[in-house]
């Protein structure tokens, strides 16, 4: 395999092995078993014939009871995953263990309720999944090694985003499309709010479309990582826009899909690779700390703040990883009660309409079109004003920016077929070339830096001088 399908196939792989390590660890294992049986169990429950009994209790019942259940450790586990997982277990995982028993009671006699907390868990985790989009795509384009690897020999003040043309495309046909739906708007049948809101969502996918072309035709040169990232997001993104245009076309409403389940399962694993990497930093900070405390008595080690890298997970920074991991599996568990309601054919709550409509999908598409539009709003100012953000969104690659360029080395290697360059003088240059790059960057790393950081004392000592 070349560079990049290794690259590539290490980035993937690393998100399913270290989500597997993650969730299947011993401090999480307990958590993800609930997960799994309470989905798997409802949905064989949810599937299953209701003529049969089990126990000589009807399968209706047991279906009800069961999703009760889920939708119950859904809320516990995102409530005490906040709010109380700072704390030990051992303070608060019996009572978790009860008020999950309690919950699931209080559900089943009252019914109603449900519907809406797994439409709020179906809402909040798919546009919870828009933001961890653009960390797959900083993650993808922005990684030491797979992002150094495709900027490879590209020079960072020469020309724009990566796949420009691609882009492009793409962008101007999500531009015809938005046209497109916003002269269907007022032409549909269904109800008012879906009107308002498919015009609505086609405005600002319009918009949306102007940002990127303003990067891809006059800014992307400005950090071709950051607006390549950017730029990734989007395209990633997309799908809601596509799925809306495509059940305008077939003047249908669409119903959810398997590859919904497909891709959420995916971001599950995704976050807990985030999660597990942030960890093993943590741990890793925690160790150094110790053996400099053990070195020198009497200081106190300084207090790591656990804070996450991606957008999504920076949600979760007041609370633990252990914290983290149980929202997102509350959030899925509650996804899931309402995913099944849409992908099956009799309501599984008879008395109940609001999850028997079919446009919630629809809906979800709508806001999340409106979501990507207002979060390249966010990141753009973002990137301009935090210096965070723009360290996280911009990260530093290793460009090899010695090497030639594309032409050039088809020319040379022309040369080399032809007899008309040797092949090991062109190794010695380019080696000889590699060595004049890396002594300039450790020359500008030993003047520039020290100078950068004078330059910021001296601005904060006149700042104070001034107070």
């Amino acid at each position: 395999m070349s560079y990049v399908e290794k690259a590539i196939y290490r980035y993937l792989k690393a998100i399913f092995t270290t989500g597997i390590k993650v969730f299947f660890s011993k401090k999480y294992l307990l958590f993800t078993l609930s997960f799994l049986f309470l989905s798997f169990f409802t949905t064989a429950l949810v599937f299953f014939p209701s003529c049969f009994t089990i126990l000589g209790l009807s399968i209706e019942w047991m279906k009800s009871f069961s999703i009760s259940a889920e939708v119950a450790v859904a809320v516990n586990f995102i409530v005490y995953g906040l709010f109380v997982s700072h704390y030990p277990t051992k303070y608060w995982g019996v009572p978790l263990v009860l008020t999950s028993a309690g919950s699931t009671v209080l559900f089943h006699l009252y019914t109603y309720v449900i519907p809406y907390i797994a439409a709020g868990s179906y809402f909040t985790w798919t546009f919870l999944v828009v933001l961890l989009t653009f960390s797959l795509s900083r993650n993808f384009w922005g990684s030491k090694v797979l992002g150094s690897i495709l900027f490879l020999g590209k020079k960072s003040e020469e020309g724009g985003i990566l796949f420009a043309p691609i882009i492009l495309i793409i962008t101007l046909a999500n531009a015809g499309m938005s046209s497109y739906l916003i002269y269907t708007s007022y032409n549909l049948t269904n109800f008012f709010m879906h009107e308002a809101l498919t015009f609505v969502a086609a405005i600002f996918a319009l918009l949306a479309v102007l940002v990127i072309l303003v990067i891809v035709i006059k800014v992307g040169s400005r950090d071709d990582v950051f607006y390549t990232i950017l730029s990734f997001f989007y395209v990633f993104s997309c799908w809601t826009l596509w799925r809306m245009v495509y059940a305008t076309v077939q003047g249908t409403i669409y119903g959810e899909s398997i590859w919904s389940l497909f891709i959420s399962f995916f971001f599950i694993f995704f976050t807990g690779s985030r999660i597990g990497a942030r960890v093993e930093k943590l741990e890793a900070e925690v160790t150094a700390q110790k053996e400099a405390q053990s070195a020198k008595r009497g200081k106190k080690p300084k207090k790591s703040e656990d804070t996450f890298d991606t957008p999504f997970l920076h949600v979760f920074s007041h609370v633990e990883a252990e914290g983290a991991i149980m929202c997102v599996l509350g959030l899925m568990l509650g996804y899931h009660v309402t995913f099944l309601q849409l992908v099956t054919s009799s309501p599984i709550f008879p008395a109940i309409s609001l999850l028997s409509l079919q446009v919630l999908p629809t809906i979800r598409d709508m806001l999340g079109v409106i979501l990507v539009t207002f979060l390249l709003v966010v990141f753009l100012a973002s990137y301009r004003w935090s210096p965070m953000f723009r360290g996280y969104a911009s990260p530093e690659l290793y460009r090899f920016e010695f090497l030639p360029s594309f032409e050039e080395l088809v020319e040379t290697l022309e040369g080399i077929r032809r007899g008309e360059t040797s092949w090991k003088i062109y190794v010695l240059h380019l080696l000889k070339e590699g060595v004049k790059a890396g002594l300039k960057s450790a020359g500008k790393k030993a003047i520039t830096t020290p100078i950068e950081k004078m330059k910021k004392f001296a601005e904060k000592l006149f700042k104070g001088e001034e107070e």
